[in-house]
């Protein structure tokens, strides 16, 4: 089958309509010829590129000008960074005020699970008095009306107890099952101080007025020509920069690196 064509070609199609060429590996351009080095660069790049939402397309073209698709490697449910913008993804709250709010709802449990005891106790006496009132309805001379309005008021009490008993017992299995104490240990071994959140940015701006220091993110853009162009940037500021990505669109490499920032 192979022998049939001429050369042959891979082809990157985007699922965004951006298209790639790819002719080189490990910067040495390839024997477009020879059909056993060209599927050695399309098995080697398919790693590369299966964290993007793309096509890998292995192309032979004949003697006579056909072009074939031989086979394609689909790449697909990745959601690239403009989806993750549409879908809000991110939100706006950080990851250090999800913690935050995580340890107050995880406080918000243990309280719940303490006063839910003393909550029933109270209901059983509101329920014993009302009780009370009912069985002496003569000698308190309790009206028809006011009689109904008592035992509406026992009825909701009953209806409640057993909403409250179901609370309970949910509360039984949460608290007995560590989840608790798990998010407890979750939340300690990621080293935030709890219930400072709100004073980050305010330390932050403090320290910088006072001729301090904040490490931050320095983001530097490449343009580049090419795949191979592309491949060559990549490669040459890996090493100096903490993450190295790279838009197909805008043909831009961006290297982002940790840097010190000074008001």
């Amino acid at each position: 089958m192979a022998n049939k064509y001429q050369s042959y070609s891979i082809q990157v199609k985007y699922h965004n309509g951006d298209n790639e060429k790819i002719e080189i590996l490990n910067e040495t351009e390839v024997d477009n010829t020879s059909y056993k080095e060209m599927l050695k660069v399309y098995n080697e790049i398919k790693d590369t590129y299966k964290d993007k939402n793309c096509d890998i397309e292995f192309c032979g073209s004949s003697e006579n000008g056909c072009f074939d698709v031989m086979f394609t490697k689909e790449y697909k449910n990745t959601i690239d960074i403009k989806e993750i913008e549409k879908l809000n993804i991110y939100g706006e709250e950080t990851t250090e005020e999800l913690i935050e709010s995580l340890n107050n709802i995880m406080m918000s449990l243990k309280e719940r699970k303490e006063y839910l005891p003393n909550f029933m106790g109270m209901l059983d006496k509101k329920t014993d008095v009302y009780l009370h009132q009912l069985e002496n309805k003569e000698t308190l001379g309790l009206s028809d009306t006011e009689l109904l309005k008592l035992c509406d008021e026992i009825s909701a009490a009953r209806i409640q107890r057993r909403n409250l008993k179901s609370e309970i017992s949910l509360s039984c299995i949460v608290n007995h099952s560590k989840i608790i104490d798990n998010i407890d240990n979750l939340i300690k071994s990621t080293g935030i101080k709890l219930n400072k959140i709100e004073m980050i940015h305010e330390n932050i701006d403090n320290t910088l007025k006072n001729g301090g220091t904040i490490k931050s993110l320095k983001i530097d853009e490449f343009q580049y020509k090419n795949f191979e162009d592309r491949m060559r940037i990549m490669k040459q500021i890996q090493s100096s920069h903490e993450r190295v990505t790279y838009d197909i669109g805008k043909k831009m490499v961006y290297g982002y690196k940790k840097c010190s920032c000074n008001k």
